[in-house]
């Protein structure tokens, strides 16, 4: 059961998948979503176990999804370090075919960091009350400083 998938299994995958890339993304978080993606991938478990080869458990191609994602960005990283090296010749690394169908799949800079929607570390308020504390321990200080300049006297 937990023989790897023909070469048919994966194209329909990929094929699937590239139909639905919401599906193939995780974008589906809603409980619509989470409903239509369980559907989803119980639809094109029954597919890829139909067209023979390995037979598997939705959960089965939802990993065989998933490490395909995680190998095909760990590769493509590989091809750009070698890429970018400073060796000498050619750079030999390349991808195949369906890894860069993979890639595409999963969209420009899938999983790498983001650039937008961000949350600041610290809001407005926070930064603020921070500032406010800062000039209140400095104002007891002078007061401090004050009284034992007036008591010396």
């Amino acid at each position: 059961m937990s023989e790897a998938c023909s070469a048919d299994q994966l194209n329909v995958l990929l094929n699937f998948l590239h139909d639905n890339k919401e599906l193939a993304r995780g974008m589906l978080r809603t409980s619509d979503g989470r409903a239509r993606a369980k559907r989803l991938w119980k639809e094109i478990s029954q597919l890829l176990n139909s067209l023979g080869g390995s037979i598997k458990t939705v959960q089965q191609w939802q990993k065989v999804w998933t490490d395909r994602k995680y190998l095909e960005k760990k590769n493509a990283a590989a091809v750009r370090r070698d890429h970018t090296g400073t060796r000498r010749g050619p750079s030999s690394a390349s991808l195949a075919q369906w890894e860069i169908r993979v890639l595409e799949i999963i969209g420009e800079g899938f999983g790498g960091p983001q650039t937008t929607g961000r949350v600041p570390a610290f809001p407005i308020i926070v930064s603020i009350f921070i500032i406010m504390l800062s000039y209140r321990s400095r104002l007891n200080v002078y007061k401090n400083n004050i009284r034992m300049y007036l008591v010396g006297r």
